[in-house]
């Protein structure tokens, strides 16, 4: 098996090999890992009567192959389509933020919003944290959702990604107010959240004031203003907080947080709730989803993720899609 791993070093593209049939047919699930982390998972044709390649996480020229690709010789493997080809389901638009502050008189400030789209009414909203953005993992959990069949929206916030403005404007009651219009431009009559870290706490704080949501989910929440408390005390002493990637951090943001204590939720929050964390979380205390599953007073799903840290590992990624969809079945149905 070496040999089908070799490759020319110098080739950055995402490669997708013709595995003998007696391999593709042994009922095993085969990952092949790639440098710069480019995955290729090859799904054994025995167990639904076809084959399949998907490639997430690859160069962004390249998507999984489909009926329309090319296929390789003595294959039942398809070559990928072009990415905007496999994607032709999602498309993005520009959300206008009405009521914010742009500096200017012209026109309002908008957000990136990309709608993976399924033949359903049901709705999957996912919510990014701090200084995240809707891509990568985002990008894999919508096309899991579109699989359940979940017409699934992803989204920039103000300062981040493709989105306008900037980062130290993107305050908590600003991510409230455009997770608020993007839920609006598509209008759907009911949805369910995810949100994962700071994610969370605006999934959270929407769900226990927006009818229309009928389950959150949320990964490594952040439920308690003390996970910035080394932030804010430079804040206070210095007047900003600057990380290591430049985005930037003012009062405007505590003085938000503190706005919006998660005792708010707590008083109001009644749909079903999942929480999932990792047992190695740095940034996010996992001991504050313990409390939080303590505290609600609705059914509230809590899984520990052994080993994982605030950023989950690849197979802690697929894990949480696993459950988080299992969840679904039960809390969105």
């Amino acid at each position: 098996m070496a040999d089908l791993f070799s490759r020319d070093p110098r080739d950055r593209r995402p490669t997708i090999l013709a595995l003998p049939v007696s391999c593709r047919r042994s009922g095993l699930f085969l990952e092949v890992l790639f440098e710069l982390e480019e995955r290729a998972t090859l799904t054994p044709i025995g167990r639904a009567g076809h084959s399949r390649t998907d490639l997430a996480g690859c160069d962004k020229r390249f998507a999984d192959s489909s009926p329309n690709g090319t296929a390789i010789p003595g294959t039942s493997i398809s070559r990928p389509r072009p990415l905007l080809e496999r994607d032709e389901m999602s498309q993005t638009h520009r959300v206008p933020i009405t009521g914010a502050e742009t500096g200017t008189d012209t026109e309002p400030p908008t957000v990136a919003a990309v709608h993976h789209e399924a033949e359903s009414d049901d709705w999957l909203v996912f919510c990014h944290g701090l200084r995240s953005d809707k891509s990568g993992s985002y990008e894999q959990r919508c096309r899991r959702a579109v699989d359940a069949g979940y017409n699934a929206v992803r989204f920039d916030y103000r300062g981040c990604g493709e989105s306008d403005g900037t980062f130290i404007e993107s305050t908590l009651e600003a991510r409230l107010t455009d997770l608020r219009h993007v839920v609006d431009y598509f209008d759907p009559d009911s949805y369910v959240l995810f949100g994962s870290s700071f994610g969370g706490k605006v999934a959270l704080h929407t769900a226990a004031v927006d009818d229309r949501v009928t389950a959150v989910a949320t990964r490594a929440p952040v439920t308690t203003a003390g996970t910035f408390d080394e932030y804010r005390a430079t804040v206070e002493r210095d007047g900003e907080w600057t990380f290591d990637t430049g985005e930037r951090l003012d009062h405007r943001f505590f003085d938000a947080l503190d706005r919006h204590p998660f005792d708010d939720v707590v008083a109001t929050l009644s749909v079903p709730v999942a929480i999932f964390h990792g047992s190695d979380d740095a940034v996010v205390d996992p001991a504050d989803s313990f409390d939080t599953a303590k505290r609600l007073e609705t059914d509230v799903c809590l899984e520990r993720f052994a080993g994982e840290g605030h950023r989950f590992s690849r197979a802690g990624e697929r894990r949480l899609r696993d459950r988080l969809f299992g969840w679904l079945e039960w809390a969105d149905r």
